[in-house]
């Protein structure tokens, strides 16, 4: 299995809060027990950490969405497919914002992707729409990502005004075209438990402690969470001031 993370800046660089997320998250998967060949964090700059060093890429990506470089995940992940990155091996995506609490790899016979599913999400909890902060995929799931990157190009907009993200636009492409739903499987918020509006337990319905991922800012959420978190994952907040 693959740890792939992406960061995309027009600035060349980390913002404050992501270079030291990016730490936190390679101490964390060193911790856990990582290989660092299979730790991947795809960025636009060069960038080494412990041994591990970003996958450059070109910023080809960031004009098309000023200012929300969050979407540039799924172009990214299209690039990778292009240049031969993706292998055929199961990919976890995750924002630099979604930790690993306890161990994903004793997981994914739960998940099911040791079976014939392309692609394994998680609602936001308090929505019913995809949470594209923490993914799980395969190299047949191609198609899948490429569609997605299509509609948010083409329609711009979703139902209600807003921007097509990479969220709705899945959505969009399932409630379209069910033989994508069937290659799709739901994992309960076991997987992703995401903190909203300032209430962590709001979202926690259908959800098996402890956590396996926790999506959250660490400043200011961290206290919300602590209790919910490995005595490993402590440890490396720890390290940087959250206690």
């Amino acid at each position: 299995m693959i740890n792939l993370m992406i960061y995309i800046n027009p600035s060349g660089k980390f913002d404050e809060e992501a270079a030291y997320l990016s730490k936190i998250q390679v101490d964390n998967s060193l911790e856990i027990g990582w290989k660092p060949e299979n730790i991947l964090l795809v960025t636009n700059f060069n960038w080494e950490y412990r041994g591990i060093k970003s996958l450059a890429l070109e910023d080809t990506f960031s004009h098309k969405y000023p200012g929300m470089y969050a979407l540039t995940k799924i172009p990214v992940v299209n690039k990778l497919f292009e240049n031969g990155t993706i292998i055929d091996d199961i990919y976890w995506f995750h924002d630099l914002d979604v930790f690993e609490n306890e161990t994903i790899g004793e997981h994914l016979s739960h998940i099911g992707m040791e079976r014939q599913h392309d692609l394994a999400i998680t609602d936001k909890g308090y929505s019913p729409k995809w949470s594209s902060g923490s993914f799980f995929f395969r190299k047949s799931a191609k198609d899948i990502f490429l569609s997605i990157e299509g509609i948010m190009e083409t329609r711009k907009k979703d139902g209600y005004g807003m921007v097509m993200d990479d969220e709705g636009a899945l959505m969009a492409l399932m409630n379209e075209d069910p033989t994508v739903e069937s290659r799709v499987i739901w994992m309960d918020r076991t997987y992703q438990l995401i903190q909203y509006r300032g209430n962590l337990w709001e979202t926690a319905g259908r959800l098996r402690m402890p956590p396996v991922a926790v999506h959250f800012h660490p400043n200011p959420y961290f206290g919300n969470f602590k209790n919910v978190l490995s005595e490993r994952l402590l440890k490396v907040f720890d390290k940087y001031g959250f206690k």
